[in-house]
């Protein structure tokens, strides 16, 4: 598809200029990709809880309330870090999850 296509196809659900739609593509695709990995993920959660028992419930969700509340300030902190480069900090999280994942389901 010619660039002048693209950027006609998404002038038609917004109005963006030209040299923003690479931009607008990248960050709708990001956000379309964490909503989708949220809800595929959002049920595994649930079941994984309850399996631990309904009593426990409120203590997982307040664990994962004070981890939140510790992991947005602290990755905020790295990506922040002017020597650090961006790209490599993301795909060393990213291969930390990764890594993560699939020693737990090794085991």
């Amino acid at each position: 598809m010619g660039r002048s296509r693209l950027d006609a196809l998404v002038s038609v659900f917004v109005t963006v200029h030209p040299h923003e739609t690479s931009a607008l593509l990248h960050s709708f695709f990001c956000f379309f990709f964490i909503l989708s990995a949220y809800f595929v993920v959002l049920p595994l959660r649930d079941e994984g809880a309850i399996s631990l028992g309904l009593s426990n419930l409120p203590g997982l969700f307040v664990g994962s309330l004070v981890l939140t509340l510790i992991a947005a300030p602290v990755s905020s902190l790295i990506f922040s870090l002017p020597n650090l480069s961006k790209n490599k900090v993301l795909l060393n999280l990213y291969m930390y999850f990764i890594l993560g994942l699939n020693s737990h389901n090794s085991s």
